[in-house]
């Protein structure tokens, strides 16, 4: 509780409401976006993937959006996979990179990927015996020469995840603070399409 008869918390009292108010006023209402794209128009060159184009809507994009470098708003706090409470400019800092890079309405994530491999039987299942990161993790302990189990140890000690690519064989190992909160497309959604294409 504030002691209001106490200068000093009075005076912490008024410069936290006073750097409250100087951040309310640099929000308009126009500027409160929702935190994916639209989904009407295509993304990629093919003209494929229009149901599930998922882009990033706050930040600044350095050109076209989706076929540029998104900067995410380094004052923003990312709510997935970030238990700490970071900041973007913590989460950018910490792994070296202003922003993500995108063509095509995807995300290149290789400035922050700790191991990329291509996997043979890519599907819509994710986990478990023989699913996506299972079939992932094999490959880079195959590429490193180490245990399946030694990859997942690391991925778990590390926070890191596998990003699915759009090609539907490429995997990338990236910090789940990046990939979970950067709106994308992936490689489950693109292969869902097709599959419901082909029906």
């Amino acid at each position: 509780m504030v002691d209001f008869l106490n200068p000093e918390s009075a005076k912490q009292m008024a410069d936290q409401l006073s750097n409250l108010w100087k951040q309310a006023e640099k929000i308009a209402p126009s500027d409160i976006k929702t935190s994916f794209a639209p989904i009407d128009q295509p993304i990629n060159s093919l003209g494929e993937n229009t149901f599930c184009n998922r882009l990033p809507r706050t930040g600044e994009w350095s050109g076209e959006t989706g076929n540029s470098d998104w900067y995410p708003d380094r004052v923003d706090i990312p709510t997935k996979a970030n238990e700490e409470g970071q900041t973007w400019g913590d989460i950018l800092d910490k792994h070296g990179i202003d922003g993500i890079p995108f063509k095509d309405g995807e995300p290149d994530f290789s400035e922050v990927s700790k191991g990329t491999v291509e996997i043979d039987d890519f599907s819509t299942r994710r986990f478990g015996a023989g699913g996506n990161f299972d079939q992932a993790d094999q490959k880079l302990a195959e590429q490193r020469g180490c245990t399946v189990e030694e990859v997942q140890q690391w991925r778990a000690d590390n926070d890191y995840t596998w990003h699915e690519k759009q090609d539907c064989k490429t995997m990338e190992k990236v910090p789940r603070e990046i990939h979970h909160n950067v709106p994308h497309t992936g490689g489950i959604s693109v292969l869902k399409s097709k599959q419901s294409e082909t029906k």
